[in-house]
């Protein structure tokens, strides 16, 4: 993101309880984003989303890395609710993503052929990734909660 514009309402209007960011700096320059990503329908939040942007530069560091752990830390400690973390990997273009997720545990749930547009617009696979960070909780009577 490059718009200073939509940035500063982003920074205004954050809703921390929905997306938790962690930005990862070297000086006065962002090198590195990371988010949690928590949904509001009830379906829903027992997931968490994990999103991670490295400037190029500053790929293959450990910057990912970093993020990654601490996003899965805390959500771990901070959202009781959450059962599972999703991430999303660009198949042959982040390896160095993917073998971080698989090294922290994050098992490979579903591959979409050719669905990204990634350099260039050529179609890449992408995988998602999930951790299960706490058992699901079950209910005891799940059609009393459908009607």
């Amino acid at each position: 993101m490059t718009s200073p514009q939509v940035i500063d309402r982003w920074v205004r209007e954050l809703d921390y309880a929905r997306v938790l960011p962690l930005l990862a700096w070297e000086g006065d320059r962002i090198i590195g984003d990371g988010t949690l990503h928590r949904s509001r329908a009830e379906a829903r939040r027992h997931i968490g989303e994990l999103r991670i942007v490295i400037d190029p530069e500053y790929r293959n560091r450990g910057v990912g890395r970093t993020l990654l752990h601490a996003l899965v830390d805390i959500a771990r400690a901070a959202d009781s609710q959450l059962e599972k973390l999703v991430f999303e990997v660009v198949a042959d273009a982040e390896r160095a993503a993917t073998h971080t997720a698989e090294a922290m545990g994050f098992v490979k749930a579903a591959t979409f052929a050719a669905h990204i547009r990634y350099f260039a617009g050529e179609p890449h696979d992408l995988h998602v990734y999930e951790l299960q960070v706490r058992e699901a909780q079950v209910l005891e009577d799940p059609a009393a909660y459908m009607y």
